[in-house]
């Protein structure tokens, strides 16, 4: 009899630990000393679609990155422009310093007396084996993302990207910019966002699917986000200052402790037998 109450009052113990810990799991930004001088970003310059085998991000070292504690500098992008619904070669694409924070910078130039519409696109992905606190190698519920983007003339838009443990992309709502400063678009509830079926790596990561049904987000493998910014004349500028993804990860003080509980649970329950 005393071995049954036992059980109950170990295991309500043991309930009553945290399994879980939420903590910033992709961070780039914001930071004024990601790089020391200007730096071209070339890998998935004027293409729609990424490529996820070579990172588009400069290698790190002394120009870039030189300090990444709590960062994540490694990511795998893609980036377009379009002149009046025609695809055009980009100008410029760079990490570039600033103060107070450096940012990723693209800019279009259009020819001269060009008045229609002029469009930049870009995406930047996030891989799991760059995942802070050990979400690189265990997996992590996606709990928030946010992204701080500009664009010339106020015009920038995001939407946010994830890609989950069934390799399925999901792409999220559009946010919009209010006024030409930086906007932080952001999420804390994945649940409460509508989702799109989305391929950015086999198609072109601007076409957006139909809307997706999901349910559980607990092993995301891929986030990033999808920006654009829409101008009427010459010049198109898109700044991305930075971008987080904060989830929730098991906590390995909590999963020790409920095997020393289990095993205790085991030996006295040996001892009343």
């Amino acid at each position: 009899m005393k071995s049954i109450l036992l059980i109950p009052l170990v295991a309500t113990t043991v309930a009553a630990v945290s399994l879980e810990a939420q903590t910033t799991i992709v961070m780039w930004g914001p930071a004024e000393d990601i790089v020391s001088s200007s730096q071209n970003l070339t890998v998935g310059k004027n293409a729609t679609s990424v490529n996820l085998s070579t990172k588009t991000s400069p290698d790190q070292g002394a120009d870039y990155y030189p300090n990444d504690t709590g960062a994540t500098p490694e990511f795998y992008a893609a980036i377009i422009a379009q002149e009046d619904g025609i695809d055009n070669n980009i100008n410029n694409w760079r990490v570039q310093p600033a103060t107070p924070d450096d940012y990723i910078f693209a800019n279009n130039n259009a020819a001269e007396g060009f008045t229609g519409t002029n469009n930049v696109f870009s995406i930047l992905l996030w891989q799991k084996s760059s995942f802070l606190a050990g979400g690189d190698t265990i997996d992590v519920e996606l709990n928030g993302m946010s992204v701080s983007v500009d664009g010339n003339a106020g015009t920038a838009f995001g939407r946010f990207v994830i890609q989950l443990d069934n390799a399925s992309f999901y792409v999220s709502q559009q946010y919009e910019q209010v006024g030409n400063t930086f906007n932080t678009f952001s999420f804390t509830d994945p649940s409460a966002v509508t989702w799109y079926n989305y391929d950015p790596v086999n198609s072109d990561f601007r076409t957006i699917g139909s809307e997706a049904a999901i349910t559980d987000f607990s092993n995301v493998t891929t986030a990033g986000a999808f920006v654009q910014n829409n101008v009427d004349g010459r010049f198109a500028q898109l700044w991305v200052r930075d971008f987080q993804m904060v989830g929730t990860i098991p906590e390995p003080a909590a999963y020790a402790f409920l095997f020393g509980a289990t095993v205790a649970i085991g030996t006295l329950v040996r001892r009343r037998r």
